[in-house]
């Protein structure tokens, strides 16, 4: 079991800005932007792999200076006050960028994005921000509507690019980041500031080969860690939004605690974090939710997989067994349903609230769950305790809900499992199968390398340098 020294399990007080890991994966309150605006045409769509060096998609792009991650906002207002860029990189790179909203919403294969290989790289980090070379990111349900609202969600003067999950290699650090310890050529991986809500002219974006990342965002892989690089790229959000709420209810708990968690949803991203987490930070037993498919996934990570195709999994649980609840699918009356199985004054956790509720009943259409204003709902005369993950301190938890995945992935009780994987140029591809409802684990990302530029040269004339 790991404990988890030094994190506050208080919500998060009112009047900060919005930070990670934040209630219901929270990154954009804009679903009435959906409709506002026509798609300004949409280039072919990437079927494969083997695609991405046959299709030229830039001739219907138009994005000469437009597809510059940052442009005149960022480089008037970056740490040294000019425009910069990090010599010995490549002028341009592959990204996907956004539009403008689609008037269809989350549906699938219709996705206002393009992939380009075209892109001008970020500018020079600002003091409290790194720049990586992408290796690896992946699909969370808050990319369905990034992608669908990017770009209306500011008057941007470019198109804007996408993609919060994140890791690779440190090729330039700003001056309070390198204070902080980073240094060039670290591995790091966590969040873009997409992930927080924060869109301040400081773009970020994961889905590109360089991106720019707030250091707090992220945490440095440890030397010899039994997960690669790449698929640390995997586990970002969804795994540090588990973690935060196996500490609401109340992780690290002690053997005596014999704690009883149920997943409602056990086979997607947060249900694998959650089982590997609420295991590793000292519960007793887990149970999930799953179809009979994912059933050995779920055995792996060590919890009871129940069939929701043949039970409800509150009815295959005993009455009054489940200490937690984690509700990560949020299906209308899952509170009431969960009750039956929780004990008197048991913990109901839920995703599906603000603004992840709204994306997940335009884009699934089966409702979301209602919770009490004062956090109390008493099912059949008996009281839980009813609510959605706290809020936490960007500056403070968020830093330290990354270290505390890194020992656990260090001890090995924490994976991701990553269900399928799409290269960079289908993001559109694997944003379908998301939307999809039925991948086991992560969607991964896949970000080449840059085609004549080497990661390993650059870090070597820097030690030269």
């Amino acid at each position: 079991m790991i404990d988890a020294p030094g994190l506050t399990h208080e919500p998060f007080p009112r009047g900060r800005t919005r930070p990670l890991f934040a209630a219901g994966l929270g990154t954009l309150g804009l679903v009435a932007l959906l409709s506002l605006s026509q798609p300004q045409g949409h280039p072919p769509r990437l079927t494969s792999a083997g695609d991405c060096d046959k299709q030229d998609v830039n001739g219907d792009t138009d994005i000469g200076g437009r597809g510059c991650f940052g442009g005149a906002a960022l480089s008037s207002s970056n740490s040294e006050g000019s425009t910069c860029s990090v010599p010995g990189l490549p002028a341009t790179m592959q990204a996907i960028l956004a539009r403008g909203p689609s008037p269809l919403g989350v549906s699938r294969g219709i996705w206002n994005i393009y992939w380009t290989k075209d892109a001008l790289l970020p500018p020079c980090p600002y003091e409290d921000e790194i720049q990586v070379q992408v290796r690896g990111s992946s699909v969370n349900p808050a990319d369905w509507y990034e992608a669908q609202t990017r770009g209306a969600a500011q008057a941007f003067d470019h198109d804007p690019g996408l993609g919060d999950d994140v890791s690779g290699v440190v090729v330039a650090v700003g001056r309070a980041c390198a204070a902080q310890g980073f240094r060039v050529g670290d591995e790091v991986w966590g969040v873009t500031a997409s992930a927080t809500g924060d869109f301040r002219s400081r773009e970020q974006n994961a889905y590109a080969q360089f991106a720019n990342v707030f250091c707090k965002l992220v945490g440095k892989r440890s030397p010899g860690a039994p997960v690669s690089l790449e698929d640390l790229g995997t586990i970002g959000l969804a795994g540090g939004t588990s973690i935060g709420a196996m500490l609401d209810a109340g992780a690290p708990w002690r053997p005596e605690d014999n704690v009883t968690l149920a997943v409602a949803s056990g086979s997607g991203g947060t249900g694998t974090f959650a089982i590997q987490g609420a295991l590793g930070l000292g519960a007793a037993r887990v149970f999930a939710a799953a179809s009979a498919d994912h059933f050995a996934t779920i055995r792996s990570l060590g919890a009871t997989p129940v069939d929701y195709h043949t039970t409800s999994l509150w009815d295959a649980l005993p009455p009054s067994s489940v200490d937690v609840v984690w509700d990560n699918l949020g299906a209308a009356g899952t509170a009431q349903a969960a009750a039956r199985a929780l004990k008197r004054n048991g913990l109901y956790l839920t995703l599906a609230v603000g603004h992840f509720a709204s994306w997940q009943a335009a884009g699934t259409g089966i409702g979301t769950p209602t919770l009490p204003a004062d956090g109390v709902l008493v099912v059949d005369g008996k009281p839980i305790v009813a609510r959605s993950p706290s809020v936490r301190d960007e500056a403070t938890d968020s830093v330290r809900i990354v270290a505390l995945m890194n020992r656990l992935i260090d001890a090995g009780l924490m994976r991701p499992v990553v269900g399928k994987r799409y290269p960079l140029c289908d993001v559109a591809a694997a944003l379908d199968e998301s939307v999809n409802g039925h991948a086991a684990g992560k969607i991964a990302i896949d970000v080449p390398p840059v085609e004549g530029w080497s990661i390993d040269d650059f870090l070597d004339a820097e030690v030269r340098r």
